[in-house]
């Protein structure tokens, strides 16, 4: 199941709880919850040095996740949409832990969904 947040750097979250069903033969089966896009808490810093961001929180069930972060706005002139890995610690918009370097002061709306193959 996929499930998707966006952040403007205030980053939006939700969170849920585990549980598990009885089964017809008195055992307990665990039940999987839908991953919920977690990308943590607003930020506000100086242009001029990498913004972290994280998905690590987005499971309760801690499974195996996939992680995309897109920009859904950002400060006009900016060009890091155009870049080919605006993602640039790690290169990737797939990482829970993903970081990019602002090209312009502003608001820089990222999205994140995350999906557990479920």
């Amino acid at each position: 199941m996929r499930s998707f947040s966006t952040i403007s750097l205030s980053l939006f979250a939700a969170a849920c709880t585990g549980e598990s069903k009885s089964t017809d033969t008195g055992g307990t089966v665990a039940v999987n919850h839908a991953p919920t896009a977690e990308a943590g808490s607003n930020i506000t810093q100086s242009a001029d040095s990498a913004v972290q961001l994280s998905g690590t929180g987005s499971d309760v069930d801690n499974d195996t996740l996939t992680y995309h972060w897109a920009f859904s706005r950002i400060p006009e002139g900016s060009t890091i949409s155009d870049k080919e890995s605006p993602f640039s610690t790690n290169h990737t918009e797939n990482s829970n832990t993903p970081t990019f370097m602002p090209d312009k002061v502003g608001t820089y709306i990222v999205q994140l969904v995350v999906n557990d193959g479920k």
